[in-house]
């Protein structure tokens, strides 16, 4: 399982197992040195992340409301 939050302008991105090739899928992503990573907060990059990891990732509740209000804002 792949878990996604909001944190401040980034999403947090915390896996029990590697994520090989997210730094050249997702631009502006990379490693903290805790250990997690972390990419822009936008809808193209968590459509991005959604498309590489699909029903492997577990949105968190900060994240769903934030995108739910983008999307709203643009409709």
């Amino acid at each position: 399982m792949i878990r996604i939050e909001k944190r401040g302008r980034r999403v947090e991105i915390r896996s029990d197992e590697p994520l090989p090739g997210l730094r050249t899928t997702i631009p502006g992503a990379y490693q903290a040195v805790a250990g997690h990573w972390t990419i822009p907060l936008s809808l193209e990059s968590c459509k991005l992340l959604q498309e590489k990891y699909g029903r492997r990732l577990k949105i968190g509740t900060e994240l769903k409301r934030w995108a739910l209000g983008v999307q709203q804002s643009r409709a």
